[in-house]
């Protein structure tokens, strides 16, 4: 699969730096699933509690909308799908032609 962002474009909607993806307004998903934690500290550089942390001051302030918790790669997958904006995460193999790929890590 290609991919269309590098590290720092990742970490920039995933922080809530970046509003817009591929021109649509950026609907954030995290999963709460085990590809999480490697997600949060590898690419996006925060964890945990200190990006809860970090996105309750973007919410509280209006100047993010609050990412979505989805349960597993299935429910983000769905909603990436039917979503114009919508950028989340998934382990490997749940890659499926029902989504595209913007950044492997």
């Amino acid at each position: 699969p290609q991919t269309a962002l590098d590290k720092a474009g990742v970490q920039a909607i995933f922080l809530g730096r970046n509003s817009t993806v591929g021109g649509s307004p950026a609907v954030v998903v995290f999963q709460k699933g085990p590809v999480r934690a490697p997600f949060e500290s590898g690419v996006v550089g925060r964890a945990g509690a200190q990006l809860s942390s970090h996105w309750s001051r973007l919410v509280f302030t209006g100047r993010a909308k609050a990412p979505e918790d989805l349960a597993n790669d299935a429910a983000v997958k769905a909603k990436v799908a039917s979503t114009p904006g919508a950028i989340g995460y998934i382990s490997d193999d749940a890659l499926d032609a029902t989504v595209k790929v913007i950044f492997d890590f």
